[in-house]
């Protein structure tokens, strides 16, 4: 056999086309698992990532806003001391988008007040959000309270029952309109709300002498946000319009 036919069989060439080749195939299922490693790391990684971001948005307290700092950043001002000793004592954002700053009364004044809670809700919603908690408010029948989705009006309502401070449903309660209009708040008009809770003829509340108390709401929107006060009264206390903008017209608007 000439050299010429072992070339074509083979037998001269295979030996020096086999030796570049065997590194290639002990190299080959090394980089393979190589990069299987490394994306087994990074997959594990960012479920760790994923996992801790969970457990913050879970974690008790997240979402705590100063008070004070988010009254400043609502309003250009709040007069100190507030009227009734009103203090704030709660703020925080909500998953929903609200944020919302809680103020209690130590001594309520008068028929003043013994709960403020000051709600911003997204722009986006403005429009709606007015709509439901004040503008669409109808004397012809009672509003609903309870259980529903914080910040929202009608049916579980932020006026219903002062701030929402748990996701749980609440007890059903009702609410009765007895006053809707506008008054002068710091060079703007106000609209406003106010209702009558625990009234409904049957309701069991009621008829076990369950407490009966007024909340008001009332729109402090300017300069593009939308933000609604909340004002809780004592039981049996029936505040006057007058005395409703005596105690928003502490805070005043921003431009």
């Amino acid at each position: 056999m000439s050299a010429e036919d072992l070339e074509r069989s083979g037998g001269g060439a295979a030996p020096e086309a086999a030796e570049p080749a065997a590194p290639e195939r002990a190299a080959g299922p090394a980089a393979g698992e190589a990069a299987s490693s490394l994306r087994v790391v990074t997959l594990a990684g960012l479920l760790l990532v994923l996992l801790g971001a969970w457990a913050l948005l879970l974690r008790p307290g997240d979402g705590s806003i100063e008070p004070s700092a988010l009254l400043e950043e609502l309003f250009e001002a709040v007069e100190d001391p507030l009227p009734g000793s009103l203090s704030p004592v709660e703020a925080r954002r909500l998953p929903t988008g609200e944020r919302y700053v809680r103020l209690e009364a130590a001594e309520p004044f008068g028929a003043g007040p013994s709960e403020v809670t000051v709600v911003e809700f997204p722009a986006i919603r403005g429009e709606q959000v007015l709509k439901e908690q004040i503008l669409n408010l109808s004397f012809r029948s009672p509003e609903e309270g309870g259980g529903g989705r914080p910040g929202m009006g009608g049916r579980g309502g932020w006026g219903s029952s002062g701030s929402r401070r748990s996701w749980g449903k609440k007890p059903r309660s009702t609410a009765r309109l007895q006053e809707k209009g506008t008054f002068r708040w710091n060079g703007f008009e106000a609209q406003f709300a106010r209702l009558l809770h625990g009234a409904k003829t049957g309701d069991a509340a009621a008829a076990a002498g369950g407490p009966r108390y007024e909340t008001v709401r009332v729109n402090l929107s300017t300069g593009g946000r939308c933000v609604l006060a909340y004002l809780r009264y004592p039981e049996d206390a029936s505040p006057s319009r007058e005395e409703v903008a005596a105690t928003v017209a502490a805070f005043h608007p921003a431009e």
